[in-house]
């Protein structure tokens, strides 16, 4: 059966004076929680003068028995949040080890560090004193994470007391009291206690003013008292005198009295005292089960809460409270998990900074940062692009041989281009404005933004550069495919595309198969073709334009031909006509100037 079962409710008590405190007992230890706060250095003093220490949390049982302890807590606000030290500390003269599971702090109470750690945060980084407590809501999910902080502050506190074993209260047949002095307190109880642990005083005081003592100790591995007792007799028992010492109910018959036990409870050995049935036993919960004086309760463990119906248990979601302090939380089933980003490892369940600097392959120093580590260079030493070899300083950089940026490196330099430009591929020295996709911003002057510019094989429209599409201008004999900001040309089987890049010829042509492309440096194709069924057309244009220029070539010389003849003609024709008026007017003919124009 679950460790749940042994523990047994004591009524509240004050064993401290002006300090309430809660007691809670299980088969070996007992449990105080003191509501009042003090410092590390009171609380821890208050614990150990009691023969107690302060509560250790070692291991995740551990860590739900101390849930469970402050689960049971009453009258406070639901909305109040309480915090308590625990037996943690990093003594004077030690300092935070951040590779230590307990980060170099230590149990007060000595003994081996334990591999178990529950840290909300890394403690800060110190040489000094420091003190651990734990915060716990009254309502919501409660993780009971550890937080570092100084000893001085105020904080409640648990004080735990081992003990080897436990007895039942004492019987009494008559008249009388019974006090009880347990080894964690100073002064008897006040209440009657149902149980007490090994080492406690019973002081019995009678009515006829006879007095008995003893003692819870250990014989043969069981528990008893020194004196069992039951104590005050006064002769002939009634039910009618201290209930007859029946601890349950009394029932007279005659002279005779018989002890009776409640529902849940049977008539122990002594024929007077009650014990609780395990009604546990039917495992009436889902994770936990705990006997009450009036029957049980259902717990559950931490990363889960009880479910409305008072017996299940339902898991709760640690990630929205971001336990993993920035990185990736994994819910799981009671619990979480954290996966940690590059440049941490996960400690303790938490994730801690990786120390690169310890295996880096920085050329001279390295310098270790959270989640990452930076290289750095000796004087007159530069760091390469690698970012972590360094070479010794040239003048490369120095002349100002790159048109944007320039980067030293070893043997020499390397230019590169600002955003929305790359280098140019006749000079890498040099930039040119570049694109990549069907549209980008216009390069605007940052003084007249009227002028803008766009890279080579772009329109602007508006705002934006846009691709220009150059196979919409057939540009190509056959095939074209447009690219972001230029095109390329080719031919289909059986044709190779001329040194020109442009046309096509046979491939029985002795040309070197290429391809057009204007802007070899962009490669981003897109898709556009010219058919390839206009190279026939463009057969059939060039022979009928063959045969219009021989037509016109010999009409041309044709008429040329004629004209020289009929200008010959006329020629011969106004000299004849010249003679006959000479013969017919004599010496009293006048000569008229005759322009013979040809045509």
């Amino acid at each position: 059966m679950l460790w749940f079962v042994l523990l047994q409710l004591m009524d509240s008590v004050h064993c401290f004076p002006e300090a309430e405190h809660e007691a809670r007992c299980s088969s070996s230890s007992c449990f105080t929680l003191h509501l009042d706060t003090v410092a590390f250095s009171n609380a821890q003093q208050n614990c150990e003068d009691n023969g107690g220490y302060l509560m250790t949390v070692r291991d995740r049982h551990q860590n739900n028995l101390l849930h469970f302890l402050l689960s049971h807590i009453q009258g406070q606000p639901q909305d109040t949040t309480l915090r308590f030290w625990i037996g943690l500390k990093l003594n004077r003269g030690r300092c935070v080890l951040a590779d230590r599971t307990l980060r170099g702090f230590q149990w007060v109470n000595g003994g081996e560090d334990s591999d178990y750690s529950n840290w909300g945060r890394e403690p800060t980084p110190t040489c000094t004193q420091r003190c651990v407590s734990i915060s716990y809501r009254m309502s919501g999910a409660n993780h009971l994470r550890w937080t570092d902080g100084r000893c001085r502050a105020a904080a409640s506190y648990i004080c735990k007391f081992d003990f080897r074993g436990m007895c039942r209260a004492l019987a009494l047949l008559g008249g009388g009291d019974i006090t009880y002095t347990p080894p964690f307190s100073r002064k008897p109880q006040k209440r009657q206690m149902k149980s007490v642990p090994f080492g406690t005083y019973a002081d019995i005081v009678c009515a006829d003013r006879r007095r008995h003592y003893s003692v819870c100790r250990e014989t043969d591995g069981t528990f008893g008292w020194t004196d069992p007792g039951p104590f005050c007799s006064s002769g002939e028992r009634s039910c009618s005198v201290n209930n007859g010492g029946c601890e349950g109910g009394c029932r007279q018959n005659g002279g005779q009295v018989q002890c009776v036990c409640g529902d849940g409870h049977l008539l122990d050995d002594d024929g007077l005292s009650c014990r609780r049935s395990n009604l546990c036993a039917a495992d009436p919960c889902e994770r936990e089960c705990v006997l009450t004086e009036t029957g049980y309760t259902c717990g559950c463990p931490e990363g889960f809460q009880l479910h409305d119906n008072r017996h299940n248990c339902t898991d709760v979601d640690e990630c929205p409270l971001q336990p993993c302090a920035g990185h990736l939380c994994v819910n799981t089933p009671g619990s979480y998990t954290c996966r940690c980003e590059e440049g941490y490892q996960l400690v303790g369940g938490a994730c801690t900074d990786v120390d690169e600097c310890v295996s880096s392959t920085c050329d001279h120093s390295c310098v270790n940062s959270m989640g990452s580590y930076s290289c750095h260079c000796h004087q007159g030493f530069l760091l390469a692009p690698d970012r972590h070899s360094c070479f010794h300083i040239t003048h490369g950089c120095s002349s100002a041989p790159c048109e944007h940026e320039c980067t030293d490196v070893k043997g020499g330099y390397v230019c590169s281009c600002y955003k929305h430009y790359k280098p140019d591929s006749t000079n890498p020295r040099l930039c040119r404005q570049y694109c990549g996709k069907q549209k980008c911003p216009a390069l605007c002057d940052k003084d007249n933004v009227d002028i803008c510019f766009c890279p080579d094989g772009y329109i602007k429209n508006q705002d934006v550069c846009q691709d220009i599409d150059e196979c919409e201008m057939r540009e190509c004999d056959q095939t074209c495919l447009n690219t972001f900001g230029s095109y390329e040309c080719s031919c289909a089987e059986g044709f190779v595309l001329r040194k020109d890049k442009y046309s096509c010829a046979s491939a029985d042509t002795d040309f070197t198969m290429t391809t057009k492309n204007p802007a070899a440096n962009n490669s981003s194709l897109k898709s556009s073709s010219a058919a390839a069924g206009d190279v026939l057309w463009i057969w059939v244009f060039t022979a009928g334009a063959v045969v219009v220029l021989i037509f016109v070539i010999r009409f041309y010389v044709t008429r040329r031909q004629k004209r020289q003849q009929q200008s010959a003609a006329a020629a011969a024709a106004a000299a004849a006509q010249l003679n006959m008026l000479s013969v017919n007017r004599g010496s009293s003919v006048t000569t008229t100037d005759i322009t013979v124009q040809f045509d």
